[in-house]
Order: C-alpha cells, then structure tokens, then sequence
C-alpha cells in the first residue's frame, strides 16, 4: 500500500511546494512504424522519473509546419521543445534559445562531430539533432539477377544501363523519382547535382546551379524520365513517400531513398528482396567533376526563447538522450547520431543498416541559411523542366537568381 501512494504523494507535495512545472514538446510525423509507441514510451519514462512533472506532446504533420513553428515564434507563445529542420534554423535562430552551449561537454562529446556541429551558426549551437539520414540507392535483388545484372550501379552510364534493362511499361519501372512539388522532392535532384562534383555557391558567394555541372546533372535527371521514359509514369504528381511505397509494393526496380524505408519494408512487405549501396556518382567527363555524395538531412530538437520551464526542458533533453532512447528511436529508420548507438551491433551487423552509417563521412548539406524561399523556387523549377514548361538552363538562371537575392537580403539584415 505505501508503494502504491509513493508516486501521487510525491506529485501532491511537488504541487503544493510550488514546484511542479509542465513542458509541451512538438514532433513532426515521419511515418515509421511504431514512432507513436516511442513517443509515448518516452514521455511516461520521463514523467515517472520527475513526479510532479508532466510533458504534453503534440504530434503533428510536416505540411504546415513551418507556418506553425513561425506564427509560434512570432507570437511568442507556443510548445517548449520543437523539432526543427535545419534548412529552417536560420531563419528561426533569433527566436531560440542557444541551450546546446551550456549542456555537458561529456555528452556533447557522444555524437560524430560533423553531426554537433550541424546546428552551429552566428557563434551558436541552436539544436541537437534529433534526426538524421543519409540517403543510398535501395534496388530489387531479384530483379537484378533476373536481369543478368551482378552488381548495383556504380556511375551515371551504369545506373542507366540498369534502368534499361529493369523497366517494364506496366511496372516494375526502372528507376522511382519524386518530382511533385515537395520538400522532399528536390533532395533526389540534389543527391545528382552533388555526385556530379556540384555546390550551390561558389567560392565567392555566388549562386553556382546555373554552372555546366548543374545544367548537364538536371537534364541527365530529366531524361531519365522525358527522353529514356525509365521511370514511373509522370513523377510530377509523385512524392517521395509514394515513391518509397511503389518500390516497398515491387513496382520500382530502384529508388533512392532514406533508412526508414528499412523499417518500413519490414513492417509492410517483410517478403521483399533489395539491398542498398552507394548512391552512383556522375560520368568521368566534362562538365562533371566525379563525388561520392550523399544527402544528410538533419532535424533538431530547440528550445524557444520564450520557454518558462528551461530546466524542466533541459532535463528532458538530457534524459531523451540517453542510449537505450536514441537507439530505440534510430531503430524504427534514422541514422544514429551518437557515435555510441553507431557502434551498436544492430546498425554494425546488418549491411543495409551499415551502409547507410558508413557513407556519412560523404554527407552534403543544404546552406545553413534562409533557405525556405530558395527551396520553394527550386520545387516549381524541378516542376516546370519535368513538364516541358522550360528548358534546363534558363530555369537555372532563375532559381541562381532567387538564391543571390536572398544572399544580398541576409547580408543586409547583418
């Protein structure tokens, strides 16, 4: 019986000596089998761990977030613990808090470096990471052995070779791509644009897809689908999550792609034979300049400036960190971001899990800047060359434009 009133006494008297406190923390869905189950797992850990304190967690949708965490920050008022993009961090970073400066050096010290450092801009670390992926090629095994095809592609030449021999009219098709006008949709004309040796600025500041390498990877890109018809029928109105379902379904034959795609064959088509490997990198000819590449995405875990409770949210960041929760969430289709849970025998043994760790020394990022405005021209650019709408090169010079404006405007804001 006093077991049983040990917890509400405790919550009683943390109530009536004025310290209880309560935090709400703000994720975004990523649609990986058993996410809710963590969340909730995690939460009740916490909260029997601190009686008399409680977190409210809102679950919410990527569509719409940005407006969401910007009307928050606006109006000063809002959840205390939010998950962001770092494509937005920049743009948010004068309504945060910089709390990852006063945490532990012997935490800190747990994570790959490149990752930490991911969130640092303006002299400040704005975030954790809270989750990550890199990006490989997934393809049908047995496609690839029907084919006579021994090994995944390598390079451009092969990865279209492959296609060609893969693609049926009536699926599977050779290779998936995503082209509808979302976030995510872009990164796959990125992973080309990178393996092709390119970068969004050059050495002075200057918008460079506009370049020959950006020109010839985007028509490389739009051929696979305008000119070979290798892929599946108009990827103008296809988003990556359908995409990823196509494939998981056995109606892509290749798709690249991020690790929740793991967890989600698992849990959807546990039957399905694939593998993943590098993503192929460009032709060893001019424009080109050859680059084994791949895509790190990273969302962050910040703290508003106007959160009341920091040490409760502080607490949380610190007990939501531990292994044994990192591990339990990088399981269901992230990359770790400790180096701890890296070393874990689930993500060393199995291949297809370990390819996707041990390509993050070839990560690429997006510009930690206000990329926001830059990523919505480059969604219509991708949209109006896969239509027919423009040709490569003076939709390049439009998007180069978009990018040096909004340079000059953060310039000026300095």
């Amino acid at each position: 019986m006093m077991k049983r009133l040990a917890v509400p006494l405790l919550l009683v008297l943390a109530v009536l000596s004025g310290h209880a406190a309560e935090i709400t923390f703000q994720a975004w869905n990523y649609h990986m089998p058993g996410e809710r189950e963590f969340y909730d797992r995690l939460i009740a850990d916490f909260q029997q761990a601190h009686p008399g304190h409680s977190v409210q967690f809102q679950f919410g949708e990527w569509e719409g977030a940005h407006d969401s965490i910007a009307g928050w920050l606006q109006d000063g008022d809002g959840p205390d613990l939010v998950v962001v993009p770092d494509m937005w961090l920049a743009e948010f970073a004068d309504g945060l808090a910089p709390y990852v400066d006063d945490l532990p050096d012997a935490m800190k010290a747990e994570f790959f470096a490149v990752l930490l450092n991911k969130a640092h801009y303006r002299g400040h670390n704005w975030g954790l990471v809270w989750a990550t992926s890199t990006k490989a090629l997934f393809y049908r095994t047995d496609l690839f052995a029907e084919a006579g095809l021994t090994a995944p592609p390598r390079d451009w030449d092969e990865l279209l070779a492959c296609a060609r021999r893969l693609h049926h009219w009536d699926s599977p098709y050779g290779l998936g791509i995503p082209v509808e006008p979302t976030y995510e949709s872009t990164d796959n004309w990125y992973f080309f644009f990178w393996s092709a040796g390119g970068e969004f600025f050059d050495e002075n500041g200057r918008a460079a897809v506009n370049s020959p390498i950006g020109v010839a990877s985007l028509k490389f890109y739009r051929d696979l689908a305008r000119r070979h018809h290798l892929t599946q029928p108009e990827p103008t109105s296809w988003s990556r999550k359908e995409t990823r379902r196509y494939f998981i379904e056995g109606k892509v034959a290749m798709h690249a792609n991020g690790p929740w795609l793991i967890a989600d064959a698992a849990a959807t088509n546990p039957d399905l034979p694939y593998a993943v490997a590098p993503l192929p990198v460009a032709l060893d000819r001019a424009p080109f300049r050859p680059t084994r590449a791949t895509q790190v995405i990273t969302d962050h875990l910040v703290m508003p400036a106007y959160c009341q409770e920091r040490e409760l949210a502080l607490d949380f960041i610190r007990f939501a960190y531990q292994d044994r929760y990192r591990q339990a969430f990088c399981e269901l289709g992230m990359v770790p971001e400790k180096q701890t849970v890296a070393a874990s025998d689930f993500f060393q043994d199995d291949p297809l899990w370990r390819t996707f760790v041990e390509i993050i020394p070839d990560g690429k990022f997006i510009p930690l800047m206000h990329w926001e405005p830059i990523e919505l021209a480059a969604q219509q650019m991708l949209y109006r060359v896969f239509t027919g709408r423009q040709d490569v090169q003076p939709a390049l010079d439009e998007l180069a434009a978009t990018m040096d404006r909004q340079v000059a405007a953060e310039r000026a804001a300095e």
